[in-house]
């Protein structure tokens, strides 16, 4: 039986051509996805960075005690530049008494009647007297002095005191035959003149300076010579013990002073993790506890401090704003300039960080890149071989 070969015709609902439209559109729209998950258009921008941290501060300072202690006559004021070798204060101890002052006084009463009974009666010698008066009305100052608990004026006294006696010592033994009495006389007079003047400490500058009366127990530990051995840990653990070691060395020595360098200072910020660093690895820094201030803060051997948990940051300039600051609250500002990327765009050739710039014929060259700054999921890089507006490799 013969069959008859029947032709079948394929037709096709409007609902194919739907359905068929959508996977294409939707290739379409995964084929474009995929192409700008491939390349990036380079952008220029600013990024502004801001650090918000407790810090120290650290001076280059030294602090001057002494062994004796007394009342302390200080001869400058909070903050005075000083030049090495000045005097910045006196102690005066405890055992230095009016009575001190009054025997040196009936000592000289003694040798001014001596000289006028026994060598003087021949002739009138109005230098001598001159001398002798200015003796007496510097041991009177001085006793006046002590009486009314004037540390600043006794100290002036007794130099007096000391000049003019020594003045007329010398005219006496150019101008007079000494006997024994006189003898004894004068060298009572310089026992008590040595003993007055021992009881009297004279504090100097170390240095050219700035001078503080105000000291914290931490000037040994956080100081400019000790930045090398810094770490977050013994910032905390000096700050800890700082009043502790105040006391002890306060009932030891006599810790009266302190002599800055002027030429700069630190801060030194604690790290919880790592920081952006500026091109030119400086921040501008202001202090909470000194507002409208700024100051141009250099960090100083990121990596090596940034190690031991510090960021450390010295400050070229004149520490007057800083001289009794030790813990402070900082911000650190800086501004970056550069193209930005997506991270994922960076990438490592020859030991070098780059990108892969595509060309106006398809082809891609590696640039290496300078990174200035990460901000989540975008890099700021920098690069002379790169123009806003290039396409980059992904």
């Amino acid at each position: 039986m013969n069959r008859r070969t029947q032709k079948r015709t394929l037709t096709f609902k409007p609902r194919f051509f739907v359905v068929l439209g959508v996977i294409l559109a939707l290739a379409a729209a995964l084929a474009f996805l995929l192409a700008g998950n491939r390349y990036t258009q380079v952008v220029r921008d600013i990024c502004i960075q801001e650090i918000r941290a407790d810090a120290v501060l650290l001076r280059d300072e030294k602090v001057i005690a002494t062994e004796q202690h007394g009342e302390v006559t200080w001869l400058v004021k909070e903050g005075t530049y000083v030049s090495e070798g000045e005097t910045v204060a006196r102690v005066i101890q405890t055992q230095y008494s009016g009575d001190l002052v009054k025997d040196l006084q009936k000592i000289q009463d003694e040798i001014l009647r001596y000289q006028r009974e026994r060598l003087t009666d021949q002739y009138h010698d109005a230098e001598l007297e001159e001398m002798d008066e200015e003796i007496v009305q510097s041991t009177l100052g001085a006793v006046r002095a002590i009486r009314g608990k004037n540390a600043v004026d006794l100290v002036q006294w007794q130099s007096d005191l000391e000049t003019y006696m020594t003045r007329r010592e010398e005219y006496l033994k150019q101008n007079y035959a000494s006997d024994d009495r006189l003898s004894e006389l004068l060298e009572e007079s310089e026992t008590l003149r040595g003993r007055i003047v021992s009881l009297v400490t004279e504090a100097y500058a170390p240095s050219d300076g700035r001078i503080s009366f105000n000291i914290d127990g931490c000037e040994t530990e956080l100081n400019a010579g000790a930045v090398r051995n810094l770490n977050a840990d013994m910032i905390q653990q000096t700050l800890n013990a700082a009043e502790a070691e105040k006391v002890t060395k306060t009932t030891q020595y006599n810790m009266i002073f302190r002599c800055i360098g002027s030429e700069a200072w630190y801060c030194a910020v604690p790290l919880q993790e790592q920081v952006q660093i500026p091109q030119d690895g400086c921040f501008v820094l202001t202090i909470d506890e000194l507002p409208g201030k700024t100051y141009q803060a250099k960090v100083v051997q990121y990596e090596t401090f940034a190690q031991s948990g510090v960021l450390l940051l010295k400050i070229d300039g004149d520490p007057i704003d800083v001289i009794n600051l030790r813990s402070v609250r900082v911000t650190l500002r800086a501004e970056h300039s550069g193209m930005y990327v997506p991270e994922r765009a960076l990438r490592e050739k020859d030991g070098l960080t780059g990108v892969w710039v595509r060309g106006d014929d398809g082809s891609r060259t590696f640039v290496p890149v300078d990174v200035y700054y990460r901000q989540g999921s975008r890099v700021l890089i920098g690069s002379d071989r790169i123009r806003e507006g290039d396409i980059i490799k992904n």
